[in-house]
């Protein structure tokens, strides 16, 4: 006979989840996010001069318009900030501080 307690539901699930939730052993993508927020602001910016030349023919809403430049404007914020970080980066890589893991 074997000393073990009895695993109980409560137990049984928590095990259970923690196999589940195990971390892939996948590398980390080696983008600084510069050129994916360059091409998403760009659409957002080619999008706005579209909704400007369908404004008569298709009586496009105003809210529209909003949305386009609002993604113009975090897509420009999310650009200074990544140039930002990629230009820390580099700059602690030179005085040998080696870059945070995810």
């Amino acid at each position: 006979m074997t000393d073990n307690p009895p695993v109980t539901s409560q137990e049984s699930a928590k095990r259970s989840l923690e196999e589940r939730l195990q971390q892939a052993p996948v590398k980390p993508v080696p983008d600084d996010g510069v050129r994916v927020f360059s091409i998403g602001t760009a659409f957002f910016v080619v999008g706005y001069v579209a909704l400007q030349l369908a404004r008569v023919r298709w009586g496009v809403p105003d809210w529209w318009y909003t949305v386009a430049l609002t993604g113009i404007g975090i897509g420009l914020i999310a650009i200074g900030y990544c140039a930002w970080r990629r230009k820390k980066r580099a700059k602690d890589a030179a005085h040998g501080i080696p870059a945070p893991t995810p």
